[in-house]
């Protein structure tokens, strides 16, 4: 008779772990990150599925992990995208983003502003 309460008991608290995991592990998906700076040289490791965005001037980044979507906010930035990324946005002027060549596929990309670029680094 004290062999059922406790079974259960065990049963219960492995699923409450387990609902407990359950929900902590897509707190990081999907996630979104705006990183403000100005005149600033830096990297930048998206979390799985996450949706960042940078806003500022004259600003030189490289980003690593994979990344969902990538949104550059101002003028005259530079981004090299070494990461995975869905989806490109470009919004302001003068800036110029580039991806490696790699056998995935391109983003797709929006660009609004005057002088951006937006292209695939050729193999050398």
């Amino acid at each position: 008779m004290f062999q059922f309460p406790r079974i259960g008991l065990l049963l219960a608290l492995s699923t409450l772990s387990f609902t407990a995991l359950a929900a902590e592990a897509p707190a990081d998906l999907g996630r979104k990150q705006t990183v403000g700076k100005q005149g600033s040289t830096f990297e930048h490791y998206c979390t799985e599925m996450e949706d960042v965005q940078f806003v500022g001037n004259d600003n030189r980044i490289e980003t690593r992990g994979p990344c969902n979507s990538i949104l550059v906010q101002g003028s005259g930035n530079v981004v090299d995208v070494q990461s995975l990324a869905a989806q490109i946005t470009v919004n302001g002027d003068n800036n110029k983003v580039t991806w490696p060549p790699a056998d995935r596929p391109k983003p797709a990309t929006k660009v609004s502003g005057k002088n951006n670029v937006v292209e695939q680094v050729r193999a050398q």
